[in-house]
């Protein structure tokens, strides 16, 4: 493993601690530490990928560099989150997430850069992913810290809200932004996913295609829901769950599918 990989490791080990211990006291000096140590480790991943791209693996053609890409474009989503929001939680659910997928990226194989239009599809293919999927994962942050802000309210616990975190309205607005984004990308990953799929398979059809039909079904009717009849709230929220849910199977399929084979 280049050194590079160990240390980028090691700073998301400890990063994710910080975000944890963070849940359990709720300090702001501890959550502003956890976010300068994360954009060291963004900067140190990005030599990272940048390394491997050097050596001719190139991030968009093997399952450890999209998982690397996935992990870069999360823990790059919630700094970015944090610059307008107090989101210290989210750090509790990111940071860890993205040693996980590093972890796994290090274990998955790589492969050599290739060229040709069924490359470049593939590549445009796993870019789409890797945005969709963090704009969705983010989605899902915010819809589990708008149920649990929302059951602290119902259930009169002040002691369990967020005094310093966000509003509900605001949860509310922050999540149908994400999926605003985010949903638009993940159909554009299934369009070109199956087009590169036919480039090299023929017409091969899969559970991945079927569960990604249903992913973006629910993701049309909430967006439609909301900015129709204001369709918003524990309903919304636990709609998007579902709906990222599904396509953290979906991903998991693929990345099964993948090693496999």
């Amino acid at each position: 493993m280049p050194i590079l990989s160990t240390i980028t490791l090691i700073l998301y080990a400890l990063a994710s601690v910080i975000f944890v211990i963070y849940l359990f006291k709720r300090d702001d000096r501890v959550r502003k530490g956890g976010r300068i140590l994360t954009a060291l480790t963004l900067v140190v991943h990005f030599g990272t990928i940048g390394s491997y791209c050097v050596r001719g693996l190139h991030p968009l053609l093997g399952i450890g560099g999209i998982l690397n890409l996935i992990a870069f474009f999360i823990a790059l989503g919630y700094l970015t989150l944090g610059l307008r929001w107090r989101v210290g939680f989210a750090g509790a659910i990111a940071l860890p997430l993205t040693l996980a997928l590093v972890v796994s990226g290090q274990i998955a194989p790589r492969v050599a850069a290739a060229g040709g239009a069924s490359a470049m599809l593939g590549k445009l293919h796993l870019v789409l992913v890797a945005m969709g999927v963090t704009a969705l994962f983010f989605a899902a942050v915010v819809a589990v810290a708008y149920l649990r802000q929302d059951r602290a309210l119902r259930s009169s616990q002040l002691a369990s809200l967020d005094q310093r975190g966000p509003a509900l309205t605001t949860l509310d607005a922050i999540g149908l932004r994400l999926i605003v984004v985010g949903a638009p990308l993940f159909l554009l990953a299934v369009v070109t996913g199956v087009l590169w799929s036919l480039r090299l398979d023929g017409a091969v059809w899969r559970v991945e295609h079927l569960l990604s039909g249903v992913i973006l079904v629910i993701f049309a009717v909430l967006i439609v829901a909301r900015l129709t009849v204001g369709w918003r709230g524990r309903k919304a929220a636990l709609l998007t769950l579902s709906g990222f849910s599904l396509t953290a199977l979906v991903l998991a399929i693929y990345v099964a599918r993948r090693l496999l084979s």
